[in-house]
């Protein structure tokens, strides 16, 4: 979901670049809960999806950190 905020948040500078607005006088990108929450619900549901279409990301993510190890012990 990071990644998702990022892309949004440099997409969202990347307009303004892009209509010619000067990089001094850029417009702070809005972070109204009113446009973030449904965004965010959006990147959510996105997130669910590529976890269930790679599970391997899961597995690899509790290997790196150290969760699979514990998990065998038991």
């Amino acid at each position: 979901m990071k990644q998702r905020f990022q892309r949004w948040y440099a997409s969202c500078i990347s307009k303004q670049l892009d209509k010619g607005v000067d990089i001094e006088t850029l417009k702070p990108v809005d972070l109204c809960l009113s446009i973030l929450k449904p965004l965010g619900a959006k990147w959510l549901v996105e997130t669910c999806k590529d976890i269930r279409s790679q599970p391997e990301m899961v597995i690899k993510g509790f290997e790196k950190a150290g969760i699979a190890e514990v998990c065998r012990k038991s």
